[in-house]
């Protein structure tokens, strides 16, 4: 999956504009989820101009099956 959510301001020298590549099998990624994904409705916050709000809860876990399946490049500069 390719994302724009990388940071784009890590030190790399004198630099402060490098980023980095994260790559691998994310077969294997392990995603373990802790509880069920909660919605509330935020009604007092809002109600001085007549709008509702959402939060939402998830709690989860990341693990690396094979830590050897996965590689970054570091200090990609523009």
């Amino acid at each position: 999956m390719v994302t724009s959510k990388m940071p784009v301001d890590e030190t790399l020298g004198t630099a402060t504009t490098a980023s980095r590549i994260i790559m691998g099998n994310f077969a294997d990624l392990m995603i373990g989820m802790r509880t069920q994904v909660r919605v509330d409705v935020l009604k007092e916050r809002y109600a001085d101009y007549g709008q509702v709000g959402f939060i939402s809860w998830l709690r989860l876990d990341v693990q690396l099956v094979h830590p050897q399946s996965f590689a970054q490049i570091v200090g990609i500069l523009p």
